[in-house]
Parts: structure tokens; C-alpha cells; sequence
């Protein structure tokens, strides 16, 4: 997934010589707390409501202070270089560029988890299982190959920190309703199991979750 498939549409850019007042009224129009300032089509900076709402609002934007640095992406960047980039920046949009920074886009929180929530290891049926690891252990070839020996294929992982530094959470999706015997696979080869969670009820929990994360953001 990259950033030219994941535009959104929602978004509307303000422009060099606009007044700070208008970028504050498009950005409560598209729920957002940035937007991309644009010269003759291409992006020049980035706009945020504190820095709007900190000066004058009759001050036209090209007047106001605009950090630029790592606040954009190649329109062929790689998902996992945007939410790098819109993490390390605290961003609510992300403006896309193609080359000598013509403005091609802008992604928003909402269109990317829409494309999560749209991806196969998302709606494939199947069982969760989450293992704790050594950070210096963690090998997916040796625990896809577990999984494989029973017969099964893992079809998404999701690796999070663990509250020991130490160690990772490794969150396997498995294409399988029972997960009883790889779990005794696991134990075997001496893996700790921290969670496990049936189809039904993760999908439950995810769909609540995620349908609270949409109401939030207003979607």
C-alpha cells in the first residue's frame, strides 16, 4: 500500500497570500488540525491550527510559521514511511508530493485506517494467538514453520512492545478456527502464550473499537 492509493479526497489545501483565518475555517469544514500551504501547485509548508490560533488571524499564512521538515512523503512512500512520519510529527494529515514538490494529495488518519481495516489478514476468517518474545529470540521463519507444521498458515502478525523492554508481543492471525494444537506447539518449543482470542470475540472487539475510533473521529 502506497501513498498515491490511499489519497483522500476530503481535503482542500490553503495557499500562499490566504488569510490564517480561512485555513482556520477549512480546517473545522475537514476535522483536521493541518493543511498543506501551496505555491503555483506546489507544497511550500505545512499549516497547524495551534500555530494559527498563537498569531494574529488576519495575518496572511505565508506570514506565520511553517516547519516543514519531514512533514510530507513521495507520492510511491510506503505506507510504514507515512505513519513513521505522521507519528514522529504528530500530524493529522500527511501531504503527499510528487518530484520538485508539485502537491499531488493529502492522506488522512481516517482514509488510512480505512485501508487497514480493508486489508486481507484483516477480513480472512481466523483465530489470534499472541506470543511473548525475546527481543534477541524473535524469528518469524521459526514460528511460521511451527504454525506450518500443523497444517496452517499465518495470514497476519502484529508486533508490539511489551511491558518488559526486553521483549516483543508477537500477534499471530492463523487461518484456522482451532488453535488448540498449535498452542501445544508452541508450549512444546517452549514459547510463551500471553493471549489467545477466538474469531468471534476479537472481531467483536475489534469492530468496537474500531467503530469507537470512527465515531471520534466523526467519520
Amino acid at each position: 500500500m502506497i501513498a498515491k492509493d490511499i489519497i483522500s479526497k476530503s481535503v482542500t489545501p490553503i495557499k500562499i497570500g490566504d488569510a490564517a483565518q480561512k485555513a482556520l475555517q477549512l480546517m473545522s469544514e475537514q476535522m483536521t488540525k493541518h493543511l498543506p500551504v501551496l505555491q503555483k501547485g506546489k507544497l511550500v509548508g505545512v499549516i497547524s491550527e495551534d500555530t494559527i490560533l498563537g498569531n494574529d488571524l488576519e495575518e496572511k499564512v505565508d506570514g506565520l510559521p511553517m516547519n516543514f521538515a519531514g512533514k510530507y512523503v513521495n507520492y510511491h512512500d510506503h505506507l510504514f514511511e507515512i505513519l513513521k512520519h505522521m507519528t514522529e510529527h504528530n500530524m493529522s494529515i500527511m501531504p503527499v508530493v510528487k518530484d520538485d514538490m508539485v502537491y499531488f494529495g493529502t492522506i488522512t488518519q481516517q482514509e488510512i485506517i480505512k485501508n487497514f481495516a480493508k486489508a486481507e489478514s484483516i477480513t480472512e476468517q481466523g483465530n489470534i494467538v499472541v506470543l511473548e518474545v525475546l527481543k534477541r529470540d524473535y524469528s518469524l521463519a521459526e514460528i511460521a514453520r511451527i504454525v506450518e507444521n500443523e497444517g496452517f498458515s499465518i495470514i497476519g502478525t502484529l508486533i508490539t512492545t511489551s511491558d518488559n523492554p526486553e521483549y516483543i508481543d508477537v500477534a499471530l492471525k492463523i487461518n484456522t478456527a482451532n488453535i488448540t494444537g498449535i498452542i501445544a506447539s508452541f508450549e512444546r518449543y517452549q514459547y510463551t502464550i500471553k493471549a489467545t482470542f477466538e474469531e468471534n470475540d476479537y472481531t467483536d472487539k475489534i469492530k468496537d473499537r474500531f467503530d469507537s475510533l470512527m465515531s471520534y473521529l466523526n467519520v
